[in-house]
C-alpha cells in the first residue's frame, strides 16, 4: 500500500514537473524549479526501485 502511494507521489510529481516545464518557459526561475522537480521525482523513482530489490 505505501510503496503504491509512493509509486503515484512520484508519478506526480514528475508530471507535474514536464507540465510547469512546458508552459512556463518564458520564467528562467519556473524552469529551473520544474527542472529541479523533475530530477527530485527521478531520484525518488529509483530510490523506490532500489529498495523493491534490496
Amino acid at each position: 500500500m505505501l510503496m503504491l502511494l509512493n509509486k503515484i507521489l512520484s508519478i506526480f510529481c514528475f508530471v507535474c514537473g514536464i507540465l510547469v516545464f512546458s508552459m512556463k518557459r518564458k520564467h528562467l526561475l519556473a524552469v529551473l524549479l520544474s527542472l529541479e522537480f523533475i530530477v527530485l521525482s527521478l531520484f525518488f523513482m529509483l530510490v523506490m526501485f532500489l529498495k523493491l530489490y534490496n
